[in-house]
């Protein structure tokens, strides 16, 4: 079958069997679009010829134009799942992405903070600026639940439980997920609540902006991007950095892939595995900065 069509039928079976979140399609597309592109250069146009030297084209494709981290994993993983796809389907023999690992190629892995940068990041939030309380309640709520920006975005005030110290989203494929938070987290979004009052929109979001509607991605990011820089913190902060780094700081900490992933909302547990990576970068690197001899 011509790659063409059988990415069509991928992106219909994710649409129709898979529940799969609209904006994870639409990513798919554009990314399948363009490993398709790129087999077609390379002389490649039906399933049964695609083999591991065009999963490494892909890899090397996607680093030579400077993907950025997250982007290089998302269309790593959408290339992956396409192949794992066609082997179900019968539309190849056998799977041309099986012995790619976002590890073992070079992939980046996710940013994350160490617990002394997160610190410095709420002490960087200013009590004299007019939007403190939220952007407190902001960054803690991200830290304590590892939610996704668009699920924080979308947050209603019942959705949090204080009594129960949980929060209810909706997540990818509109699935509902309830996850704990932390005191410290229930507590500054009770002051931002309060402080919210009678603002347009605080009836119906956690996060309401100025005109009555829920804060967009871009303004939560934006929020921890400047505090990020006022913080000192080199690298880039933003609402996904907290996501990775708040799963990270669990496995650290001893919590089971299993939990995390439940907690993060994840479909599948490979996607949840690139944090025991980063552990073990980050325990490398406590280990060479300590031993004397290493």
């Amino acid at each position: 079958m011509e790659i063409t069509e059988a990415i069509r039928q991928y992106l219909s079976a994710l649409r129709f069997e898979r529940g799969m979140a609209t904006n994870t399609q639409n990513a798919y597309r554009r990314d399948l679009a363009q490993f398709a592109a790129l087999c077609t250069v390379r002389g490649v146009a039906a399933t049964d010829r695609l083999g591991e030297s065009d999963a490494l084209a892909w890899v090397e494709h996607l680093r030579s134009r400077g993907a950025m981290a997250a982007t290089m994993r998302r269309k790593v993983v959408a290339v992956r799942c396409f192949a794992q796809f066609l082997v179900a389907e019968g539309l190849a023999e056998r799977n041309f992405c099986q012995f790619l690992e976002a590890r073992g190629f070079g992939i980046p892995l996710p940013r994350v903070l160490t617990a002394t940068e997160v610190s410095a990041l709420l002490r960087a939030l200013e009590p004299s600026d007019r939007w403190y309380l939220r952007d407190r309640a902001i960054c803690l709520l991200l830290y304590a639940t590892g939610l996704r920006v668009s699920e924080l975005a979308g947050l209603a005030p019942h959705d949090l439980d204080p009594e129960a110290s949980t929060v209810r989203c909706l997540g990818k494929g509109g699935k509902e997920r309830v996850v704990p938070v932390a005191p410290a987290a229930i507590q500054a979004v009770d002051a931002w609540a309060m402080d919210a009052g009678e603002r347009p929109g605080a009836q119906q979001w956690l996060f309401p902006n100025q005109h009555g509607g829920p804060l967009s991605r871009q303004q939560i990011g934006e929020i921890l991007r400047r505090a990020g820089i006022r913080a000192g913190i080199r690298q880039r902060v933003t609402p996904h950095v907290l996501r990775h780094t708040f799963a990270t700081h669990l496995l650290d900490g001893g919590a089971g892939l299993r939990v995390i992933q439940e907690l993060l909302g994840h479909a599948s547990i490979t996607t949840t595995e690139i944090y025991t990576h980063v552990s073990e970068d980050r325990l490398r690197a406590a280990y060479r900065a300590a031993h004397p001899r290493a």
